[in-house]
């Protein structure tokens, strides 16, 4: 399939940047992941990735869980499973 099509996106230069390092160690250029990225949107008939807005359940959990609130460590998986259980 030739390429003779030419998309223009607006998008912050940060973004650009750190989107342009992360494909670069994975030897891909920012050109070839829209690509990529188009194809699985034709393949899916839509985006390749569940895009949704939480609710504010979700907002609250992802809210404590940044803050470490409620955030236990174990030492091995037998404590784990203790402080599963209990």
């Amino acid at each position: 399939m030739s390429k003779n099509s030419t998309i223009q996106v607006r998008i912050d230069s940060q973004i650009k940047q750190d989107a342009r390092e992360v494909l670069g160690e994975l030897n891909m250029s920012i050109s070839e992941a829209v690509g990529l990225f188009l194809k699985q949107v034709t393949l899916h008939k839509g985006m390749p990735f569940e895009v949704r807005i939480p609710n504010q359940t979700t907002i609250d959990a992802m809210n404590e869980v940044n803050s470490g609130k409620g955030l236990t460590a174990s030492d091995s998986v037998s404590g784990l499973m203790k402080d599963i259980n209990d």
